[in-house]
């Protein structure tokens, strides 16, 4: 197995677990990082690494060893997720983007929009079942029901005791019974699916 590191600063280096081995990219290789200060990472099913940097994605490509930046984004990237689908979630401090790995299509949600989401300061995205994909913001969680297109934010309510306990929540996660937890600067909360 590998072990991806990415740095403030440093770059971005392969460990091999068990070994010693570490290769180390930087923006000053040939064929290196765009920038040395790596602020998200996630991998793909498919073998390639997605790499957020502060101005943008690029992607590594395990079987040709090479690096692609991805036109288009000249945003900060703060996480990234590959969800059980493929589809890559890019989260920016200006909305999040949904890339398709196989075709390149890009769609983009912002809070100033329709789309729902609850805030364009993201900061981390999780996957529920192949239906659903939660985003941390900084005004709440919101979740996408991949299966109708639509949107619903969770936020703090005084008159709601079973609401969030922050809306400024910076980490979602979905554990194997598919509950959600999600982290907010006033504690943690658990959202447990109907059944």
């Amino acid at each position: 197995p590998v072990l991806w590191i990415g740095t403030r600063g440093g770059g971005l280096e392969r460990r091999m677990t068990g070994t010693d081995s570490c290769i180390h990219f930087s923006r000053r290789d040939n064929n290196g990082t765009s920038s040395d200060t790596i602020t998200a990472l996630a991998a793909g099913a498919d073998g390639k690494l997605w790499i957020g940097t502060p101005s943008g994605i690029e992607t590594y490509d395990e079987k040709t060893g090479q690096f692609t930046r991805w036109p288009h984004l000249n945003s900060a990237v703060t996480t990234l997720y590959v969800d059980s689908g493929g589809e890559v979630w890019v989260g920016t401090s200006s909305g999040l983007m949904r890339v398709s790995n196989s075709t390149g299509k890009k769609t983009h949600y912002a809070a100033s929009s329709t789309q729902g989401i609850c805030s364009d300061d993201v900061k981390a995205i999780a996957d529920q079942d192949g239906r659903y994909i939660w985003v941390a913001t900084t005004a709440g969680v919101s979740r996408l029901d991949k299966l109708y297109g639509t949107w619903h934010c969770f936020q703090h309510d005084d008159d709601d005791p079973k609401s969030l306990s922050s809306s400024f929540t910076f980490h979602v996660s979905v554990d194997r019974s598919s509950n959600v937890w999600i982290a907010s600067d006033n504690g943690l909360n658990k959202l447990t699916p109907r059944a």
